[in-house]
Protein backbone atom coordinates (compact mmCIF):
# COMPACT_ATOMS: atom_id res chain seq x y z
CA UNK A 1 0.00 0.00 0.00
CA UNK A 2 1.77 3.13 -0.93
CA UNK A 3 2.45 6.20 1.71
CA UNK A 4 -0.75 8.85 2.52
CA UNK A 5 -0.46 11.82 0.44
CA UNK A 6 0.62 15.28 3.63
CA UNK A 7 -2.79 16.78 3.11
CA UNK A 8 -4.67 13.51 4.31
CA UNK A 9 -2.18 13.70 7.50
CA UNK A 10 -2.47 15.51 11.19
CA UNK A 11 -1.89 19.02 9.76
CA UNK A 12 1.09 19.30 12.93
CA UNK A 13 3.02 16.46 13.16
CA UNK A 14 2.39 14.80 9.83
CA UNK A 15 2.32 11.10 11.35
CA UNK A 16 -1.45 10.10 11.89
CA UNK A 17 -4.76 10.51 10.34
CA UNK A 18 -6.40 13.93 11.64
CA UNK A 19 -9.89 13.34 14.24
CA UNK A 20 -10.41 17.13 15.28
CA UNK A 21 -11.30 20.54 13.10
CA UNK A 22 -10.19 23.88 14.81
CA UNK A 23 -13.62 25.59 15.29
CA UNK A 24 -11.66 29.16 14.17
CA UNK A 25 -9.13 28.09 11.62
CA UNK A 26 -11.04 24.88 10.20
CA UNK A 27 -6.83 23.37 10.85
CA UNK A 28 -7.41 19.38 11.13
CA UNK A 29 -5.72 17.68 13.78
CA UNK A 30 -5.09 14.33 15.31
CA UNK A 31 -4.63 14.54 19.58
CA UNK A 32 -4.41 17.02 22.24
CA UNK A 33 -0.70 17.71 22.14
CA UNK A 34 -1.47 18.94 18.40
CA UNK A 35 -4.01 20.93 18.80
CA UNK A 36 -2.32 22.83 21.77
CA UNK A 37 0.90 23.02 19.95
CA UNK A 38 -1.32 24.77 17.17
CA UNK A 39 -2.48 27.47 19.65
CA UNK A 40 0.61 28.43 20.67
CA UNK A 41 1.94 28.17 16.95
CA UNK A 42 -0.78 30.22 15.51
CA UNK A 43 -2.21 32.17 18.58
CA UNK A 44 -5.11 30.90 18.37
CA UNK A 45 -8.24 31.13 20.67
CA UNK A 46 -9.73 27.71 19.51
CA UNK A 47 -12.89 29.58 19.59
CA UNK A 48 -15.62 29.68 16.70
CA UNK A 49 -15.76 33.42 15.07
CA UNK A 50 -19.66 34.09 14.78
CA UNK A 51 -19.34 36.65 12.85
CA UNK A 52 -17.45 35.05 9.80
CA UNK A 53 -19.27 34.97 6.46
CA UNK A 54 -21.17 31.27 6.46
CA UNK A 55 -22.75 30.46 2.43
CA UNK A 56 -26.11 30.26 2.48
CA UNK A 57 -26.06 26.42 1.35
CA UNK A 58 -24.28 25.49 4.87
CA UNK A 59 -26.87 27.47 7.11
CA UNK A 60 -29.46 24.87 6.07
CA UNK A 61 -27.99 22.66 7.63
CA UNK A 62 -27.62 20.94 11.41
CA UNK A 63 -24.50 22.07 11.75
CA UNK A 64 -25.80 25.74 10.57
CA UNK A 65 -28.83 25.63 13.05
CA UNK A 66 -26.74 24.90 16.00
CA UNK A 67 -24.28 27.67 15.59
CA UNK A 68 -27.21 30.02 15.58
CA UNK A 69 -28.78 27.80 18.71
CA UNK A 70 -25.40 28.17 20.45
CA UNK A 71 -24.58 31.63 19.83
CA UNK A 72 -28.07 33.27 20.53
CA UNK A 73 -27.98 30.55 24.13
CA UNK A 74 -25.01 32.50 24.68
CA UNK A 75 -26.01 35.86 24.39
CA UNK A 76 -29.04 35.32 26.15
CA UNK A 77 -26.64 33.59 29.16
CA UNK A 78 -24.32 36.59 29.04
CA UNK A 79 -27.49 39.69 29.62
CA UNK A 80 -28.72 37.38 32.75
CA UNK A 81 -25.39 37.79 33.79
CA UNK A 82 -24.58 41.11 33.47
CA UNK A 83 -28.07 41.92 34.96
CA UNK A 84 -27.27 39.90 37.88
CA UNK A 85 -23.95 41.97 38.46
CA UNK A 86 -25.02 45.29 37.66
CA UNK A 87 -28.71 44.88 40.25
CA UNK A 88 -27.30 42.68 43.07
CA UNK A 89 -23.77 43.32 43.92
CA UNK A 90 -22.84 46.62 42.20
CA UNK A 91 -26.42 48.06 42.99
CA UNK A 92 -25.37 50.71 39.97
CA UNK A 93 -29.53 50.49 38.51
CA UNK A 94 -33.23 49.39 39.75
CA UNK A 95 -34.72 45.97 38.59
CA UNK A 96 -37.73 47.47 37.70
CA UNK A 97 -36.04 49.77 35.27
CA UNK A 98 -35.16 46.49 32.86
CA UNK A 99 -37.93 45.51 32.62
CA UNK A 100 -39.72 46.12 29.34
CA UNK A 101 -42.93 44.57 28.69
CA UNK A 102 -44.87 45.46 25.23
CA UNK A 103 -48.59 44.88 25.18
CA UNK A 104 -50.64 45.34 21.95
CA UNK A 105 -47.95 47.70 20.86
CA UNK A 106 -47.75 49.62 23.99
CA UNK A 107 -44.70 49.53 26.39
CA UNK A 108 -45.49 48.93 29.42
CA UNK A 109 -43.81 50.71 32.46
CA UNK A 110 -43.65 50.83 36.30
CA UNK A 111 -44.20 54.02 37.37
CA UNK A 112 -41.67 55.34 39.87
CA UNK A 113 -44.18 57.56 42.31
CA UNK A 114 -46.32 54.56 43.02
CA UNK A 115 -44.81 51.66 42.09
CA UNK A 116 -48.02 50.73 39.50
CA UNK A 117 -47.64 48.69 36.03
CA UNK A 118 -48.74 51.13 33.29
CA UNK A 119 -48.86 51.29 29.81
CA UNK A 120 -47.21 54.09 28.47
CA UNK A 121 -46.61 56.00 24.91
CA UNK A 122 -42.49 56.33 25.33
CA UNK A 123 -42.42 60.15 24.18
CA UNK A 124 -39.52 60.97 27.11
CA UNK A 125 -38.12 59.46 30.31
CA UNK A 126 -39.72 59.31 33.38
CA UNK A 127 -38.41 60.71 36.31
CA UNK A 128 -37.18 58.08 38.68
CA UNK A 129 -38.26 58.27 42.25
CA UNK A 130 -34.48 59.09 43.11
CA UNK A 131 -34.34 62.41 40.47
CA UNK A 132 -38.13 63.04 42.25
CA UNK A 133 -36.78 63.36 45.35
CA UNK A 134 -33.76 64.99 45.18
CA UNK A 135 -35.52 67.64 43.04
CA UNK A 136 -36.71 68.95 46.27
CA UNK A 137 -33.43 68.51 48.29
CA UNK A 138 -31.60 71.07 45.88
CA UNK A 139 -34.25 73.85 45.95
CA UNK A 140 -34.07 73.13 49.72
CA UNK A 141 -30.29 73.53 49.34
CA UNK A 142 -30.28 76.67 46.85
CA UNK A 143 -32.33 78.98 49.87
CA UNK A 144 -29.13 77.97 51.88
CA UNK A 145 -25.85 78.49 49.25
CA UNK A 146 -25.05 74.61 49.48
CA UNK A 147 -23.86 73.35 46.16
CA UNK A 148 -24.71 69.18 46.53
CA UNK A 149 -22.35 67.24 44.28
CA UNK A 150 -24.07 63.58 43.59
CA UNK A 151 -21.53 60.49 43.28
CA UNK A 152 -22.02 58.45 40.03
CA UNK A 153 -24.00 55.59 40.14
CA UNK A 154 -22.32 51.93 41.79
CA UNK A 155 -20.35 54.14 44.10
CA UNK A 156 -20.83 53.48 47.86
CA UNK A 157 -21.04 57.13 48.84
CA UNK A 158 -23.64 57.50 46.77
CA UNK A 159 -25.38 53.98 47.57
CA UNK A 160 -25.21 54.20 51.06
CA UNK A 161 -26.82 57.61 51.10
CA UNK A 162 -30.17 57.32 52.91
CA UNK A 163 -31.09 61.35 52.90
CA UNK A 164 -34.89 62.22 52.48
CA UNK A 165 -37.13 65.63 51.78
CA UNK A 166 -40.21 65.69 53.99
CA UNK A 167 -42.53 67.95 51.29
CA UNK A 168 -44.68 68.97 54.40
CA UNK A 169 -42.24 70.69 56.73
CA UNK A 170 -39.75 71.22 53.62
CA UNK A 171 -37.01 69.95 55.77
CA UNK A 172 -34.47 67.52 54.95
CA UNK A 173 -33.38 64.67 57.09
CA UNK A 174 -29.53 63.85 56.38
CA UNK A 175 -27.13 61.02 56.20
CA UNK A 176 -25.01 62.34 58.38
CA UNK A 177 -21.35 60.71 58.72
CA UNK A 178 -19.30 61.31 61.71
CA UNK A 179 -15.62 60.49 62.48
CA UNK A 180 -14.51 60.78 65.87
CA UNK A 181 -10.90 61.21 66.52
CA UNK A 182 -9.39 60.65 70.02
CA UNK A 183 -5.60 59.69 71.43
CA UNK A 184 -2.54 62.07 71.24
CA UNK A 185 -0.85 63.95 68.50
CA UNK A 186 0.88 61.32 66.31
CA UNK A 187 -0.99 58.65 67.99
CA UNK A 188 -4.84 58.82 66.84
CA UNK A 189 -8.02 56.45 66.20
CA UNK A 190 -10.48 57.36 64.11
CA UNK A 191 -14.14 55.66 64.78
CA UNK A 192 -16.60 56.23 61.97
CA UNK A 193 -20.48 56.35 62.90
CA UNK A 194 -23.29 57.18 60.63
CA UNK A 195 -26.88 58.72 61.98
CA UNK A 196 -29.91 60.50 60.42
CA UNK A 197 -30.20 64.40 61.53
CA UNK A 198 -32.59 66.93 60.67
CA UNK A 199 -31.16 70.01 59.17
CA UNK A 200 -32.97 72.91 61.57
CA UNK A 201 -31.29 70.89 64.58
CA UNK A 202 -28.20 71.72 66.15
CA UNK A 203 -25.04 70.01 65.90
CA UNK A 204 -24.29 69.47 69.31
CA UNK A 205 -27.79 67.94 69.79
CA UNK A 206 -27.68 66.29 67.09
CA UNK A 207 -24.40 64.69 68.67
CA UNK A 208 -25.71 63.95 71.68
CA UNK A 209 -28.57 61.82 71.01
CA UNK A 210 -26.54 59.14 69.28
CA UNK A 211 -25.57 57.02 71.87
CA UNK A 212 -21.30 55.80 70.19
CA UNK A 213 -20.90 59.38 69.68
CA UNK A 214 -21.97 60.28 73.31
CA UNK A 215 -19.42 57.16 74.52
CA UNK A 216 -17.17 58.86 72.77
CA UNK A 217 -17.60 62.09 75.26
CA UNK A 218 -17.86 59.92 78.13
CA UNK A 219 -15.00 58.12 77.69
CA UNK A 220 -12.81 61.03 76.72
CA UNK A 221 -14.09 62.44 80.53
CA UNK A 222 -13.48 59.32 81.72
CA UNK A 223 -9.85 59.35 80.85
CA UNK A 224 -9.13 62.54 82.23
CA UNK A 225 -11.05 61.59 85.68
CA UNK A 226 -8.54 58.86 85.74
CA UNK A 227 -5.61 61.06 85.87
CA UNK A 228 -7.08 63.52 87.53
CA UNK A 229 -8.71 61.49 90.66
CA UNK A 230 -11.76 63.73 92.67
CA UNK A 231 -13.63 62.52 95.55
CA UNK A 232 -17.09 63.22 94.53
CA UNK A 233 -18.42 62.56 90.41
CA UNK A 234 -21.97 63.20 88.81
CA UNK A 235 -23.10 61.29 86.62
CA UNK A 236 -26.37 61.74 84.30
CA UNK A 237 -29.10 58.65 84.88
CA UNK A 238 -32.96 58.43 84.74
CA UNK A 239 -34.58 57.93 88.31
CA UNK A 240 -38.78 57.68 88.96
CA UNK A 241 -40.02 60.52 90.85
CA UNK A 242 -41.92 59.21 93.61
CA UNK A 243 -44.85 61.59 93.47
CA UNK A 244 -45.49 61.25 89.51
CA UNK A 245 -43.96 57.83 88.92
CA UNK A 246 -42.54 59.10 85.59
CA UNK A 247 -38.63 58.37 84.43
CA UNK A 248 -37.54 61.83 84.37
CA UNK A 249 -33.56 62.13 83.51
CA UNK A 250 -31.46 63.84 85.51
CA UNK A 251 -28.03 64.01 87.96
CA UNK A 252 -27.02 61.79 90.48
CA UNK A 253 -24.02 62.85 92.72
CA UNK A 254 -21.74 60.40 94.85
CA UNK A 255 -18.98 60.90 97.12
CA UNK A 256 -16.28 58.02 97.43
CA UNK A 257 -15.20 57.50 101.32
CA UNK A 258 -11.21 57.67 101.28
CA UNK A 259 -10.02 54.59 103.33
CA UNK A 260 -13.24 52.21 102.52
CA UNK A 261 -13.28 53.34 98.59
CA UNK A 262 -17.31 52.77 99.08
CA UNK A 263 -19.43 55.38 97.28
CA UNK A 264 -22.41 56.90 98.65
CA UNK A 265 -24.86 58.97 96.94
CA UNK A 266 -25.50 62.40 97.94
CA UNK A 267 -28.12 63.79 96.00
CA UNK A 268 -30.40 63.33 93.17
CA UNK A 269 -31.41 66.48 90.85
CA UNK A 270 -33.95 66.54 87.88
CA UNK A 271 -32.39 67.96 84.54
CA UNK A 272 -33.35 71.55 84.48
CA UNK A 273 -34.09 73.66 81.44
CA UNK A 274 -30.78 75.14 80.83
CA UNK A 275 -28.91 72.04 81.25
CA UNK A 276 -28.59 71.94 77.32
CA UNK A 277 -26.55 75.01 77.19
CA UNK A 278 -24.35 73.64 79.84
CA UNK A 279 -24.04 70.61 77.79
CA UNK A 280 -22.80 72.70 74.63
CA UNK A 281 -19.99 74.19 77.14
CA UNK A 282 -18.72 71.01 78.41
CA UNK A 283 -19.11 69.88 74.84
CA UNK A 284 -16.49 72.70 73.90
CA UNK A 285 -13.88 72.26 75.94
CA UNK A 286 -13.70 68.53 75.73
CA UNK A 287 -13.64 68.22 71.73
CA UNK A 288 -14.00 70.52 68.30
CA UNK A 289 -16.16 70.27 65.01
CA UNK A 290 -14.40 70.38 61.32
CA UNK A 291 -16.60 69.76 58.28
CA UNK A 292 -15.06 68.39 55.71
CA UNK A 293 -14.63 69.95 52.30
CA UNK A 294 -14.66 67.50 49.44
CA UNK A 295 -11.41 66.45 47.96
CA UNK A 296 -10.47 68.19 44.56
CA UNK A 297 -7.97 65.29 43.47
CA UNK A 298 -7.08 62.40 45.20
CA UNK A 299 -3.34 63.50 46.39
CA UNK A 300 -4.61 66.32 48.32
CA UNK A 301 -4.83 67.01 52.01
CA UNK A 302 -8.45 67.28 53.52
CA UNK A 303 -9.31 70.46 54.66
CA UNK A 304 -11.08 70.64 57.78
CA UNK A 305 -13.85 74.19 58.30
CA UNK A 306 -14.06 74.92 61.67
CA UNK A 307 -17.79 74.76 62.75
CA UNK A 308 -19.13 76.35 66.10
CA UNK A 309 -22.06 73.04 67.47
CA UNK A 310 -24.29 75.19 68.45
CA UNK A 311 -25.58 76.12 64.80
CA UNK A 312 -28.22 74.34 63.05
CA UNK A 313 -26.89 72.09 60.45
CA UNK A 314 -28.46 74.03 57.47
CA UNK A 315 -26.29 76.89 58.60
CA UNK A 316 -22.98 75.23 59.13
CA UNK A 317 -23.76 74.18 56.07
CA UNK A 318 -23.87 77.47 53.92
CA UNK A 319 -21.62 78.60 50.96
CA UNK A 320 -20.14 74.79 50.98
CA UNK A 321 -19.69 71.84 48.71
CA UNK A 322 -21.37 68.47 50.09
CA UNK A 323 -20.56 65.48 48.28
CA UNK A 324 -23.99 62.90 48.48
CA UNK A 325 -23.77 63.72 52.74
CA UNK A 326 -22.04 66.13 54.95
CA UNK A 327 -18.84 64.56 56.84
CA UNK A 328 -17.73 65.96 60.36
CA UNK A 329 -14.69 65.61 62.31
CA UNK A 330 -15.33 65.35 66.17
CA UNK A 331 -11.83 65.54 67.34
CA UNK A 332 -10.02 65.70 70.47
CA UNK A 333 -8.59 69.12 72.00
CA UNK A 334 -5.39 66.78 72.78
CA UNK A 335 -5.03 65.57 69.41
CA UNK A 336 -5.10 68.95 67.42
CA UNK A 337 -4.94 68.68 63.53
CA UNK A 338 -5.34 64.95 62.52
CA UNK A 339 -2.31 63.92 59.75
CA UNK A 340 -3.09 64.31 56.40
CA UNK A 341 -5.55 67.29 56.89
CA UNK A 342 -5.84 70.61 56.98
CA UNK A 343 -7.75 73.37 58.59
CA UNK A 344 -8.76 76.24 56.57
CA UNK A 345 -11.79 78.63 56.63
CA UNK A 346 -15.22 78.82 55.31
CA UNK A 347 -15.22 80.33 51.15
CA UNK A 348 -16.02 83.82 50.68
CA UNK A 349 -19.09 84.55 48.72
CA UNK A 350 -18.99 87.18 45.69
CA UNK A 351 -18.97 90.50 47.37
CA UNK A 352 -17.21 92.50 44.56
CA UNK A 353 -19.83 91.59 41.95
CA UNK A 354 -22.90 92.61 44.43
CA UNK A 355 -21.26 95.91 44.95
CA UNK A 356 -20.40 96.59 40.79
CA UNK A 357 -23.90 95.79 40.50
CA UNK A 358 -25.11 97.57 43.19
CA UNK A 359 -23.32 100.83 41.49
CA UNK A 360 -24.55 100.11 38.40
CA UNK A 361 -28.40 100.13 39.49
CA UNK A 362 -27.53 102.96 41.66
CA UNK A 363 -26.14 104.95 37.96
CA UNK A 364 -29.29 103.63 36.12
CA UNK A 365 -31.98 104.83 39.04
CA UNK A 366 -29.81 108.87 38.54
CA UNK A 367 -30.29 108.63 34.57
CA UNK A 368 -34.09 107.81 35.11
CA UNK A 369 -34.41 110.37 37.58
CA UNK A 370 -32.67 113.05 35.20
CA UNK A 371 -34.84 112.19 32.10
CA UNK A 372 -38.09 112.20 34.06
CA UNK A 373 -37.09 115.88 35.50
CA UNK A 374 -37.04 115.33 39.03
CA UNK A 375 -34.66 116.87 41.23
CA UNK A 376 -31.28 115.75 42.45
CA UNK A 377 -30.18 116.19 45.79
CA UNK A 378 -26.38 116.34 45.93
CA UNK A 379 -25.98 119.91 45.83
CA UNK A 380 -24.31 121.55 48.94
CA UNK A 381 -25.60 121.99 51.98
CA UNK A 382 -27.51 124.32 54.21
CA UNK A 383 -25.46 125.30 57.17
CA UNK A 384 -27.88 124.25 59.46
CA UNK A 385 -28.16 120.86 58.18
CA UNK A 386 -24.39 120.67 58.17
CA UNK A 387 -24.58 121.67 61.82
CA UNK A 388 -27.54 119.49 62.89
CA UNK A 389 -25.53 116.39 61.29
CA UNK A 390 -23.79 113.92 64.23
CA UNK A 391 -19.91 113.09 63.38
CA UNK A 392 -19.79 109.89 64.38
CA UNK A 393 -20.52 108.83 61.31
CA UNK A 394 -18.68 105.77 59.46
CA UNK A 395 -16.13 105.80 57.27
CA UNK A 396 -17.92 103.48 54.79
CA UNK A 397 -21.13 105.88 55.06
CA UNK A 398 -18.58 108.99 53.78
CA UNK A 399 -17.15 106.69 51.12
CA UNK A 400 -20.57 105.47 49.74
CA UNK A 401 -21.56 108.89 49.58
CA UNK A 402 -18.52 109.37 47.53
CA UNK A 403 -19.03 106.92 44.92
CA UNK A 404 -22.56 108.52 44.35
CA UNK A 405 -21.15 112.00 43.90
CA UNK A 406 -18.82 111.18 41.77
CA UNK A 407 -21.57 108.86 39.76
CA UNK A 408 -24.12 111.54 39.65
CA UNK A 409 -21.41 113.92 38.30
CA UNK A 410 -20.58 111.49 35.50
CA UNK A 411 -24.43 111.16 34.85
CA UNK A 412 -24.81 114.71 35.16
CA UNK A 413 -22.07 115.53 32.65
CA UNK A 414 -22.85 112.84 30.13
CA UNK A 415 -26.48 114.80 29.91
CA UNK A 416 -24.95 118.30 29.38
CA UNK A 417 -22.65 116.80 26.57
CA UNK A 418 -25.75 115.05 25.00
CA UNK A 419 -27.93 118.22 25.35
CA UNK A 420 -25.19 120.67 24.02
CA UNK A 421 -24.69 118.62 21.07
CA UNK A 422 -28.46 118.71 20.53
CA UNK A 423 -28.42 122.42 20.95
CA UNK A 424 -25.68 122.63 18.23
CA UNK A 425 -26.93 120.35 15.60
CA UNK A 426 -30.87 122.11 15.89
CA UNK A 427 -29.60 125.77 15.54
CA UNK A 428 -26.79 125.11 13.02
CA UNK A 429 -28.17 125.90 9.58
CA UNK A 430 -27.54 124.00 6.17
CA UNK A 431 -23.71 124.79 5.00
CA UNK A 432 -22.69 126.14 7.87
CA UNK A 433 -20.01 124.41 10.40
CA UNK A 434 -20.79 122.87 13.51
Amino acid sequence: MGDSLLTNLCSICHVSAPKYTCPRCKLRTCSLPCIKRHKARSDCSGIRDATAYVPRHKLATPAGVDHDYNFISAIERERERSEKELVGERGIIDKNELKREMIDGVEVRVNPRDGKRRKVVVTRELKSQDDLEWSGIRSRLEKFGVVLVRAPMGMTRRRENQTRFFKRSRRIEWFVEWFLVAGEEGNTTSTRVTTKVVDDLPIYEAFLRNQQTKAFVAAEAATKDASHPTSSTSTAITFQDQHTSAWVPGTSTCSQHPRTRQWTELSREPRQAGSTEEDLRALKDKVDFYLSRPQTTSSASTTLIPVDPALKLHDALIGTAVLEYPTIHVVERSVGTPAGFVVGSRPKRGTKRKAEDGSRDAKRRLIEEIEDGKVIGGGEKDEEESESESDSESESESDSEAETEDSLAEVLNEVEVSDLESEDSDGAEPGEEV
